[in-house]
């Protein structure tokens, strides 16, 4: 048997901290979990001298486990690169920065039982900034276009429950 000392109240919020989820996990009582993915895509290169930035990466997030009471899916495309400048010598003009990338996102989900809720959520990535010109003799180029997004969530409940389903769609603009 433990005894356990008055004074060392620690030990018992301790036993306490970690015994009490563990009896009620085998009881049943937290037997409810989600599926949640987020994904974000990588981004653009910078442009070099007299090169265009690179394209930010696509992201695409999905979570369609059936049986899951909530699936949230989240999508972040990757920020498109910045154009190079003009350059020494003025041999190579400014160049125009990368578009952003997509993203998609899906999110379902279907329970005999209970309340069902999904969301999907897409941002597409914003385009990277053009090089700057020298002053009014030679223009700056453009910024990259933004990336473009998806949504698409599903949630359904066969019970007597309530479902319900959010959809996000963030474009993002052209950067200059």
């Amino acid at each position: 048997m433990i005894n356990i000392n008055r004074r060392s109240s620690f030990l018992q919020r301790l036993l306490l901290a970690t015994a009490l989820p563990f009896g009620l996990l085998a009881a049943g009582a937290m037997s409810a979990h989600a599926g949640t993915v987020t994904v974000t895509g990588a981004n653009g290169a910078n442009g070099t001298c007299g090169h265009a930035g690179g394209a930010g990466g696509a992201a695409t997030a999905t979570t369609t486990t059936p049986g899951d009471p909530s699936n949230d899916a989240t999508a972040q495309g990757g920020r498109g690169g910045a154009g190079s400048n003009l350059c020494y010598g003025l041999h190579d003009l400014p160049r125009g920065g990368g578009s952003g990338g997509a993203a998609t996102a899906t999110a379902a989900t279907t329970v005999t039982t209970g309340s069902a809720s999904a969301a999907a959520i897409g941002t597409g990535g914003a385009g990277g900034t053009g090089g700057r010109g020298l002053y009014d003799l030679i223009p700056s180029a453009p910024g990259g276009t933004g990336g473009g997004a998806t949504v698409i969530s599903s949630a359904a409940d066969a019970g007597a429950g309530s479902a319900w389903r959010r959809d996000v769609v963030d474009l993002r603009r052209r950067s200059y």
